[in-house]
């Protein structure tokens, strides 16, 4: 039976970024040619070093996770108190909207429209605040993701500042400001988020290989026990193609599809790698149950139809 730790290591020089590992490889083994160094020998090293990299990795990120706790938990309260709050001033406004008089209708929009861009700004500093802390991101996924919400955030204070300054004088120069803050500002805003949860899913992918291959190391398990644990690898290497292709993806839709297939993905494998937990150990601790099942980044709702008339149209005079 292969040594599991390597060759789960062996398959994340493959899945998991690390191209640079494979490229110093393949210089060593021209170097060492005629030495005697095999070239698997160079692979099982590179492979163990790599191994203990994401153990460190994995490690780090479950310890920061724990720091996090009482942050996300404050965080998604006040995300779902927010909503709450846009709803109800939309239900308002539309019915400020429907019994003001004709004279004073563009002004009652504008108004209303205003408020709703200082709550969705105020919103977004928040959301900056959380990405800033999180773990389990990659520098370039982050920084991309925190300079689109700093563009967003302008452009809704030089909208907030328009309407301030009486630059709106119909409600088609106003229309025409919500679709431009829509394709310019508001999709790539949630493209950047949909790659953030996809790339901090990918750490989680990680962290299960890891947990998966350190209860391994800590005792013995059955062939079929380690043919399930492989079987959990597998699971996890498709995890990791569906969030490299939301990463990648320039396309909104593609973007956020492939981030809910990988969200699906890595539950089955979770449910994997628990069965051969308990096949072999029986029920998984309180503390395990929680690591693994916990939803970090859960996917958003598609945009719907609805969602961008709503965003273009909201506050209309009829």
């Amino acid at each position: 039976m292969i040594k599991y730790k390597l060759a789960i290591a062996t398959s994340l020089l493959v899945c998991i970024s690390a191209t640079g590992i494979v490229h110093a490889q393949e210089e060593v083994i021209e170097e060492e040619t005629g030495s005697g160094v095999t070239v698997d020998t160079i692979q099982q090293q590179a492979a163990e070093q790599e191994w203990q990299r994401l153990i460190q990795k994995s490690t780090d990120f479950r310890e920061d996770l724990k720091k996090m706790k009482t942050i996300r938990r404050s965080y998604l309260m006040y995300m779902e108190n927010v909503r709450t709050d846009l709803i109800l001033h939309r239900q308002t406004c539309r019915k400020e909207i429907r019994l003001s008089s004709s004279y004073y209708k563009l002004d009652t929009v504008l108004d209303c429209y205003r408020q709703e861009l200082v709550i969705t700004n105020e919103k977004l500093q928040k959301q900056r605040e959380y990405v800033e802390k999180i773990p389990g991101i990659s520098d370039d996924v982050r920084w991309l993701t925190l300079t689109r919400m700093d563009l967003l955030m302008d452009a809704l204070k030089v909208i907030v500042n328009a309407i301030d300054s009486d630059v709106y004088q119909s409600v088609e120069e106003l229309q025409e400001v919500k679709i431009n803050l829509l394709n310019n500002y508001r999709k790539p805003n949630w493209l950047m988020m949909t790659r953030l949860q996809a790339n901090r899913l990918l750490m989680w992918a990680e962290s299960l290989i890891t947990r998966a291959g350190l209860a391994e190391e800590q005792e013995e398990l059955s062939s079929a026990a380690t043919v399930k644990l492989l079987d959990t690898i597998m699971c996890l290497k498709e995890v990791n193609e569906l969030l490299n292709s939301s990463i990648s993806s320039q396309d909104l839709g593609t973007a956020r599809m492939k981030l809910k297939e990988g969200h699906m993905e890595i539950r089955t494998c979770v449910e994997m790698f628990k069965n051969v937990y308990r096949m072999h150990r029986g029920p998984l601790p309180d503390e395990m149950e929680e690591e693994v099942t916990e939803e970090e980044t859960a996917p958003e709702k598609p945009i719907s139809r609805r969602l961008l008339r709503r965003l273009t149209d909201d506050y209309r005079i009829k």
